[in-house]
Order: C-alpha cells, then sequence, then structure tokens
C-alpha cells in the first residue's frame, strides 16, 4: 500500500506518508486504520505528506466522501491542526478542497497546505529533534 502512518509518541503527532498512486479506498482504509490505533488521541496534530505521490486517483466525490467519514468519526477534532504537504498543482488543489471541506464542518480540524515538511511542522507546533527550546 502506498500509504501509511506512523504516530510518533515522543513529538506527539500522526505522520502520514503516501507515494506511488494514491486512491480514494486507500485514503479511507488509512484514516480508519490510524483513528483505532491505541496511542492515537483526538487532539494531536497530523500531518499527511503526499510530495512522493506521483498519481493522485482521487475525484471530488472521493474527497467529499472521505470528509463524510471523517466528519461522523473525528468527534473532539475540532482543536486539533492537520497540515498538507504538497509539491504539485493537482495534489495541491486536492489539499486546498480538503482544508475548504474542513473549514465548512463543525467537527473537524483547520487544515492548512505546506509545500516542506518543515514549515507545516513548525505550525503543527511539533518539535523537532534536536531543536533548542525558546
Amino acid at each position: 500500500m502506498p500509504v501509511d502512518y506512523h504516530i510518533d509518541k515522543e513529538l506527539l503527532f500522526v505522520d502520514i506518508r503516501a507515494s506511488g498512486v494514491l486512491t480514494t479506498a486507500e485514503l479511507l482504509q488509512i484514516y480508519e486504520e490510524w483513528l483505532k490505533d491505541a496511542d492515537y488521541a483526538s487532539a494531536i496534530p497530523v500531518l499527511t505528506d503526499l510530495t512522493d505521490v506521483h498519481t493522485l486517483d482521487v475525484s471530488l466525490e472521493g474527497i467529499i466522501e472521505v470528509f463524510a467519514v471523517a466528519e461522523r468519526r473525528s468527534l473532539g477534532r475540532k482543536n486539533a491542526k492537520s497540515a498538507i504537504v504538497v509539491d504539485d498543482r493537482g495534489q495541491v488543489m486536492f489539499a486546498r478542497m480538503s482544508a475548504a471541506l474542513a473549514d465548512q464542518s463543525s467537527n473537524l480540524q483547520t487544515i492548512n497546505v505546506f509545500a516542506t515538511r518543515d514549515d507545516a511542522l513548525v505550525w503543527l507546533s511539533v518539535k523537532q529533534p534536536g531543536a533548542l527550546s525558546a
């Protein structure tokens, strides 16, 4: 499967990475998997990195389907943050549509779109390993 997640217990965030061809079914499957993970807590931030995806096979209807499931399953996520890291126009459009749908929801987290993981991690307030405290 070209999409996988890791819950970083030290830095407290969900790190989702996708590669190759990414489909609606894979998005739904990974979403269901990390929500059921015993290490997951609804308030921790989520970083989704799509920079290694070469084909995004997700239609507008697919995005709406993913968000319908998310809205039913995401109680307590409104105050959490989610970042999507993208590097091409198709990914940017997907990420912006995702952010717009989240903005319209009373249950879903704020989503922001970034060109780099570093910028996304800063916005998510995830402390980098070895970073100095201010």
